[in-house]
């Protein structure tokens, strides 16, 4: 009979060391993600700048330099801008998982779905708009383009020239391509230069707005304070006379259209939180002069605090799929009072699917007590 195999590893405990490496590789992208989270939220009100003036350095100012003085100005400052590249599409990924923190093709399906139809809302609006407003938003576009054609053909020659002796030439044709679209980079850059100079002879101050805008170095709302004073808080958002009672009864312009854009949202019923998140934030979007960011960090500690969505650094929006179950609710009252201590703007609880009598006799007396403190948090359902 022959002997039984001795094994140097016994199989459950295989098994047990490939559960622990996975749920280290887990573990180690979770981190990372978080981090780039946590860069991108540093930077969330200068991504316009950096990138602009990354670019116009790089491709314009370095380069000049290189032929005077230093040889390396434009590798430096093409690796500096390819980092933030790399942080500012990974936090855009990680802006994909779901409410467990998890990828899934349901959830990556859903984002795609709602990319194509805000770019479809991005067209109607061109359409709708002024003749001053599609020849700056065509300029824009040209420009930013060629600015990321140039770089990214910067880019792409500093990544591949350590590396073109090591490699076979026939290996390397796949890039020649991309190498002859970023050859027109300049003539992109031009082009968009000159959209930008004919707006600035013929409308000078409406151009002024609007790149003072782009850069955030205007801004309207920073965090603020908004005077409200409700009778009621909970609102019925498809009740009309709360919502009318509520709209009189605030100062703040943008919180007003706030408001009214929860009023006329019908959402359909989905079983998951960031169904309703991806969606209010496309409508939220469509508010003129707002500018929306999702997952927004409050602080600075990688696994501190987020809001789900911020409209223009003013509203704070905690997005609820209602389960009915009161450890959700208490968890909810929880997360209210830490987000109102660090943010001193309104706090805006969304209960979806929920129904608004059982809401209300489950935040209005907590709500009410924590407006007495000073404290301004105010929940609307959404049946």
């Amino acid at each position: 009979e022959e002997p039984p195999r001795r094994f140097f590893f016994k199989p459950d405990r295989y098994a047990r060391m490939e559960t622990n490496f996975t749920e280290q590789k887990k573990s180690f992208l979770t981190k990372y993600f978080d981090f780039a989270l946590v860069i991108d939220g540093r930077i969330r009100n200068y991504k316009n700048q950096l990138f602009i003036y990354l670019t116009f350095f790089g491709v314009l100012v370095a380069p000049m330099i290189d032929d005077i003085w230093n040889k390396r100005l434009t590798y430096w400052i093409t690796w500096i801008l390819f980092l933030y590249l790399i942080i500012y599409v990974s936090a855009w990924a990680s802006s994909w998982r779901d409410d467990d923190g998890r990828w899934t093709w349901e959830r990556a399906k859903f984002k795609l779905k709602t990319i194509f139809l805000t770019l479809g809302d991005f067209k109607d609006h061109l359409t709708k708009n002024t003749r001053f407003n599609k020849i700056y938003t065509t300029g824009i576009f040209v420009l930013f383009t060629g600015l990321l054609l140039k770089s990214l053909r910067n880019i792409g020659d500093f990544i591949i020239t350590p590396f073109e002796n090591a490699v076979s030439d026939s290996k390397l044709r796949l890039l020649h391509p991309f190498e002859q679209v970023t050859n027109y980079s300049t003539i992109v850059v031009f082009a968009g230069g000159i959209i930008l100079l004919f707006l600035y002879i013929y409308y000078p101050k409406e151009l002024t707005s609007e790149l003072k805008e782009l850069f955030r170095l205007q801004k309207r709302h920073v965090n603020n304070v908004v005077k409200m004073n409700p009778t009621d808080y909970v609102i019925n958002s498809k009740n009309k006379s709360q919502i009318e009672t509520l709209i009189e009864k605030t100062d703040d312009i943008l919180v007003k259209q706030f408001i009214q854009a929860l009023h006329t949202w019908k959402p359909k019923p989905y079983p998951k939180e960031y169904f309703y998140e991806d969606i209010l934030i496309r409508r939220l979007n469509k508010i003129p002069d707002a500018y929306v960011d999702s997952q927004y960090p409050l602080e600075d500690n990688p696994k501190g605090k987020r809001g789900d969505i911020v409209l223009s650094d003013t509203v704070l929006i905690e997005m609820k799929r209602d389960k009915g179950s009161s450890s959700e609710y208490q968890r909810a009252k929880g997360q209210l009072i830490e987000y109102s201590n660090l943010w001193t703007g309104p706090v805006f609880l969304v209960l979806c699917g929920a129904n608004y009598d059982s809401a209300k006799n489950v935040f209005e007396d907590f709500l009410a007590e924590q407006n007495k403190l000073g404290k301004q948090i105010i929940a609307f359902t959404i049946a």
